[in-house]
């Protein structure tokens, strides 16, 4: 008596090959997606927590915010002052020429993708490379009694997309040396649908540069990204 085989033949074996392959183009991105979310999320909240805990220590320390105190390209800028709390960051320069050999304004993009134009020089003044990885850059308060920016690339100038309201994130120094998240009640700029919104022209230069408050507010912010650039 003859022996049966049991298997699948190679018809079955390359149909099932194809329909996982399908199901992986399908999900592989989501879930590619879906951890780049939450590794910036947890970069961005570890940003924020630093930058609030340097805003209370100066606050102890009577340092004030006050831009009107720091005149701009002086000794007393309040670049010299910060540094004082930014443990173990290395000193980069005017927009981190004295680490890259370059100036990064304007390879930043805004939040809708295009370059910046106008904005770079928002990405412009003090750096300093912190032991994370991430780029702090002071923006001096020009002309005189503008309020001070902190500019935080939260992974990085080598890591991508170098994008605002993706990986760039602007706060404000308030005359009580606390830093709040752009886009918050009292900062510059409070405008979401203007501010940090991918879909308008308005602002062109700016899109963007008010999302740090967006990124507090909602959890989902960093998931609910397009990942779309033009």
């Amino acid at each position: 008596m003859s022996k049966k085989h049991y298997g699948f033949t190679l018809a079955e074996v390359l149909i099932t090959l194809g329909i996982i392959g399908v199901v992986a183009a399908m999900t592989i991105p989501t879930v590619s997606h879906r951890m780049q979310a939450i590794k910036l999320r947890s970069q961005f909240m570890k940003s924020y927590s630093s930058l609030q805990q340097i805003g209370k220590l100066m606050q102890a320390d009577g340092v004030t915010g006050d831009a009107n105190e720091y005149p701009p390209l002086s000794r007393r800028s309040f670049d010299h002052t910060f540094r004082q709390y930014l443990k173990g960051a290395t000193d980069c320069g005017n927009s981190g020429i004295d680490c890259y050999g370059k100036y990064l304004s304007t390879d930043y993009r805004r939040l809708a993708g295009r370059q910046y134009g106008g904005v770079t020089l928002r990405v412009s003044g003090m750096s300093f490379l912190q032991p994370d990885g991430s780029l702090v850059v002071i923006g001096n308060g020009y002309p005189l009694g503008t309020p001070i920016t902190i500019m935080v690339d939260i992974n990085g100038y080598k890591t991508p997309p170098n994008a605002a309201g993706y990986d760039l994130f602007w706060f404000q120094l308030m005359d009580n040396a606390e830093i709040l998240p752009m886009g918050a009640p009292t900062t510059l700029y409070t405008e979401k649908d203007t501010y940090c919104n991918p879909k308008t022209n308005k602002a062109y230069s700016l899109n963007g540069i008010s999302c740090a408050c967006e990124a507090v507010k909602d959890p989902n912010y960093f998931k609910n990204l397009s990942w779309k650039f033009e």
